[in-house]
């Protein structure tokens, strides 16, 4: 969403994700390595990559932007290991970029551990409050065998608005998908588990 607005908005930017193909993959670093793009998004994952990781070696890199940051901290609600890579990215290019380090939900501990793992020297730092008035969070208690009947009268009762419903496995997700379109609700699945296909559909 965050290349495609950028498309829009006439700055050439590219992603690698892991529903492309090799052809789409190379096209995309082609256009980097050519000077044609300006900006790269990628997950950290990529940062394992010998040929990723020797092409940013050999470009100017003046920017390296971090979302989702408290997934570089061990503290962080959703740690992902892969997280450090960037570190050792930032610390094999010739030159150190600026960092930028972005996330909704860091308590202090974490903001310490996001600037510790990145090593950032003397960070501006910008805490904003979190209420978001387009937000409305609620917790409902309900026997697992009532909760499927809870989800569908909150959709009937609230009619055009888009819903997320998170669940522990795949296989639940699965369940409550399909639950929920015998009943008349439009729902789909979605899951790591999945096709690549799939998931983009």
């Amino acid at each position: 969403d965050q290349t495609d607005a950028l498309q829009d908005a006439g700055v050439n930017a590219v992603m690698i994700n892991g529903t492309m193909s090799a052809q789409q993959v190379y096209a995309a670093l082609d256009a980097v390595e050519s000077g044609r793009a300006k900006m790269l998004y990628v997950a950290p994952e990529r940062m394992e990559s010998g040929r990723f990781m020797n092409m940013l070696q050999r470009l100017n890199v003046p920017l390296v932007v971090v979302d989702e940051a408290h997934c570089v901290s061990q503290w962080g609600h959703d740690f992902r290991p892969s997280y450090l890579q960037i570190s050792r990215l930032i610390a094999q290019l010739p030159k150190r970029p600026t960092v930028a380090a972005f996330t909704a939900t860091a308590t202090q501990r974490v903001r310490e551990d996001i600037e510790f793992q990145l090593q950032l020297a003397d960070p501006v730092r910008v805490t904003t409050g979190f209420d978001r008035p387009n937000l409305r969070f609620a917790v409902e208690n309900r026997l697992p065998s009532k909760r499927v009947d809870y989800i569908v009268d909150y959709v009937r009762n609230h009619p055009g608005l888009p819903g997320i419903v998170y669940c522990a496995t795949r296989k639940r997700v699965e369940e409550i998908a399909k639950q929920l379109r015998q009943r008349g609700i439009s729902a789909a699945g979605y899951h790591a588990g999945m096709s690549d296909e799939d998931r983009e559909r």
